[in-house]
């Protein structure tokens, strides 16, 4: 438990450097964020977490915000990402049918399957939206430094969300800032994390 504490108090420290690198440059460093996929998955494993669980648990704290995005993107250009469609009926029917009771392991496939496709049809698409620029939206460093954190927020990735969003749109619209710089807010719901959890002790 005291290591895990420690390896928390890395990531927050890591979560810091990235919050700041948001807020200045307007970017997440991969390497930040895979920094904080290692610490996470050795804080999982260490409590003897399994490779299922820990699929799981990134699945869970990325691919719903992904698949939000692409959703959101794939209606705005309807004619254009036909495609998209076929990417998202794919992983929710791999999933489904997928032989197995374990809801989890469904997940895991399914999920899987949308990012193979996923993957595949960005190799494919050429297509240069300016609209992937919109410093409005939420990005992919945002959403690979959610998933980074799966492992080690477990069940609670959805309070987790919830705070993050909630003290970020707070923020937006007492600012009246249009651009969202959500590591910072990643940071203060993770220390908010960190301290529900020393409170379970």
């Amino acid at each position: 438990m005291t290591i895990n504490y420690a390896i928390y108090a890395v990531i927050l420290v890591v979560l810091g450097y990235i919050a700041y690198k948001d807020i200045k440059q307007r970017i997440i460093p991969n390497y930040a964020a895979a920094l904080v996929l290692i610490l996470s998955t050795l804080s999982f494993f260490l409590e003897r977490g399994t490779i299922r669980d820990y699929l799981f648990y990134v699945f869970l704290a990325g691919i719903p915000l992904l698949l939000l995005g692409f959703i959101v993107d794939t209606v705005s250009n309807i004619r254009k990402n036909l495609s998209g469609y076929i990417t998202i009926l794919v992983g929710i029917t791999a999933g489904l049918v997928f032989p197995s009771e374990d809801w989890r392991l469904k997940f895991i496939v399914g999920s899987t399957f949308f990012l193979i496709l996923l993957v595949v049809q960005a190799l494919f698409d050429k297509r240069k939206d300016e609209a992937d620029d919109d410093a409005g939206s939420l990005g992919g460093g945002d959403i690979k430094l959610i998933a980074s954190l799966g492992p080690v927020l477990k069940d609670e990735i959805m309070f987790f969300l919830f705070i993050a969003f909630l003290s970020a749109f707070i923020f937006m619209k007492a600012r009246k800032e249009k651009n969202i710089y959500l590591a910072p807010f990643i940071l203060i719901s993770f220390a908010i994390f960190i301290l529900l959890d020393i409170g379970r002790i």
